[in-house]
């Protein structure tokens, strides 16, 4: 299986080498005007590993909003809890987080490419408190930064959006042991033609 993620992965770097050496050098595109694309709201899909999946690669597919202020700040909306704890073997918690409310990823977005427009995102850890066994208990989720497969692109020809994130840990209590036993992939799309890279 990780061969197969690896496989995909090398594609992704191939198939965006080449789209990015293929670009116009003509084009009078400007950062600031790469910028102004990504100042919206955007509707499209959530694309992430199922809780009850049976192997790595069943997805589940939610719909989701999100959105990029003109402060570069970018905002994932209604991320339901337990999709951010598959893999954890922790049953309470998972239980408690089915009944939780959903989550608002947040992460600051920087341009490193007009044309096409791609972009590096740095996910801020979420914390939450989550109830279970008579106590609260604090709950961590950090992400991959933009080095670590956390990014994203805008296609101009048809306002299309990609936003890739890597959850990298999930931590209880302060402790520094992470409950995640592998990188998970999460990724927002306006259209539904990619999947995640781990």
């Amino acid at each position: 299986m990780k061969r197969f993620f690896h496989i995909l992965f090398l594609m992704g770097v191939v198939l965006g080498a080449v789209s990015l050496s293929s670009c116009n050098e003509d084009n009078e595109e400007t950062i600031d005007d790469a910028y102004r694309y990504l100042h919206n709201s955007f509707k499209g899909k959530l694309v992430c590993v199922s809780e009850t999946r049976t192997d790595s690669v069943v997805m589940d597919t939610l719909d989701a909003t999100w959105a990029i202020s003109t402060s570069n700040k970018l905002t994932l909306n209604d991320v339901p809890l337990v999709k951010l704890l598959v893999g954890v073997n922790n049953a309470e918690l998972t239980e408690a987080a089915k009944a939780m409310m959903t989550q608002t990823i947040t992460a600051n977005v920087t341009v490193n490419h007009v044309s096409p427009i791609v972009f590096a995102v740095d996910p801020q850890p979420l914390t939450t408190t989550v109830r279970y066994g008579g106590a609260d208990h604090q709950l961590r989720i950090t992400f991959a930064n933009a080095a670590n497969l956390s990014w994203g692109s805008y296609s101009t020809s048809d306002k299309s959006v990609v936003i890739n994130l890597v959850e990298a840990g999930v931590y209880l209590d302060g402790s520094s042991t992470n409950l995640l036993p592998k990188h998970m992939p999460l990724l927002w799309s306006t259209q539904q033609k990619v999947k995640p890279i781990p």
